[in-house]
């Protein structure tokens, strides 16, 4: 089983590659249906792939994991984590936020993407990025033999380091920046309700 969540495609690509089954969850999909308890076959391995937003774990994933439940033991639980930034604590905040779970996390990894926020970072060269993307399927490729083939793996997370406090700092701002005061309806609204159905429950603002 593969879960996703994906803002700009990075990490759609990414499930993609790692699945070994056909099962892939879009995570907000999940969210909007209520659906958090799964049964994995014990030969399937279970991957949570997602961006780190500001050194820590979008909103929307938080949620998720919040009541996610394997209701079966699978072959490993595993982490694939994707940046264009900094990791900073985001691999340690993603094993806090599986530990309720009901599996051991067996490993997280964290792949580098062409970083597509642009209020940040300056845009990357079309040569650039296809370098960038180039590496990352190589990694994401090898991420996926060793779960599913027990091939050597490629570089894990140190899950055992203690947090630095780094994400704590960009939590602040990923809070602040997700506000929505400056948002309003304009004149040109018609009230077709597409932006109103497209809406789910949210436990933050």
């Amino acid at each position: 089983m593969v879960f996703y969540f994906s803002g700009t495609g990075n990490d759609l690509a990414a499930a993609n590659i790692l699945k070994c089954c056909d099962e892939v969850f879009d995570i907000a999909d999940c969210l909007r249906r209520g659906q958090s308890s799964f049964s994995p076959a014990s030969d399937e391995p279970v991957i949570i792939v997602a961006p780190i937003f500001f050194g820590g774990l979008p909103t929307v994933v938080e949620e998720f994991l919040a009541s996610f439940r394997l209701l079966t033991a699978p072959a490993g639980l595993y982490g694939v984590l994707t940046y264009g930034g900094g990791a900073f604590d985001a691999p340690l905040i993603l094993r806090d936020a599986l530990a309720p779970c009901g599996a051991p996390v067996t490993a997280i990894y964290t792949v580098v993407m062409p970083a597509n926020f642009c209020v940040l970072y300056p845009i990357a060269s079309d040569e650039a990025i296809e370098a960038t993307l180039a590496q990352s399927n190589e990694e994401l490729r090898a991420i996926r033999a060793a779960i599913r083939d027990g091939a050597p793996s490629p570089k894990r997370e140190d899950l055992s380091r203690p947090m630095t406090g780094e994400s704590r700092k960009g939590r602040a701002v990923y809070d602040e920046m997700r506000k929505t005061s400056h948002f309003h309806v304009a004149d040109s609204c018609v009230h077709c309700g597409v932006c109103a159905s497209m809406r789910r429950p949210r436990s933050s603002v």
